[in-house]
């Protein structure tokens, strides 16, 4: 999977770690999901990742590291989550499910990547295009209106929405550039 929408938090940015992105920028990431059902072992064996909407993806995926805190998944494109794996989930198993993608806050380069056993996971992106959520903000749940998002040129981390931007970045990955384990070309 070379292209997908990813999903971002004005915080993550906020946080220090990354800059503004802007669309045409090359930026350089790891990938996490969060699957709100959870996932389940299944009987596929082909990476897939089928796109259902905004960064929300129909996903089965191969088991690449599992230990007690977090485990990683090629779905195409390697993915961590930092929880602990699901009973039974090893090495080699295959996993399906529905999940939201979004850029690793700082889990996996701070930590996770700093293990002997962790696989390279930081990509080099083209941000194609940013949509912000512009739904407006409801106090009570369950929110019943479908997300509304409008095209930016840029973030703008500490003053869309004030300061409670959430974007979703359409992205590239380069493909001649390998994965790796740090932010900065290795």
């Amino acid at each position: 999977m070379n292209e997908l929408f990813v999903g971002l938090s004005a915080w993550i940015i906020q946080d220090g770690n990354y800059p503004d992105f802007a669309a045409g920028d090359v930026s350089a990431f790891a990938l996490e999901f969060f699957s709100e059902a959870g996932l389940s072992q299944t009987s596929s064996r082909t990476s897939s990742l089928r796109w259902k909407h905004d960064s929300i993806y129909e996903a089965v995926g191969r088991v690449v590291h599992a230990d007690t805190h977090w485990w990683a998944l090629d779905f195409g494109v390697l993915m961590y989550r930092e929880d602990e794996p699901p009973q039974g989930a090893e090495v080699g198993q295959w996993w399906s499910g529905s999940i939201y993608v979004g850029i690793d806050p700082f889990f996996y380069f701070e930590r996770l990547a700093l293990q002997p056993s962790a696989p390279s996971m930081i990509y080099d992106w083209t941000i194609e295009s940013i949509q912000m959520e512009t739904t407006p903000s409801v106090e009570i749940a369950p929110r019943m209106e479908p997300l509304t998002r409008k095209s930016v040129p840029r973030t703008h981390a500490w003053t869309d929405n004030s300061g409670y931007g959430d974007y979703l970045l359409q992205c590239r990955r380069l493909l001649d550039h390998p994965p790796r384990r740090t932010l900065g070309r290795d």
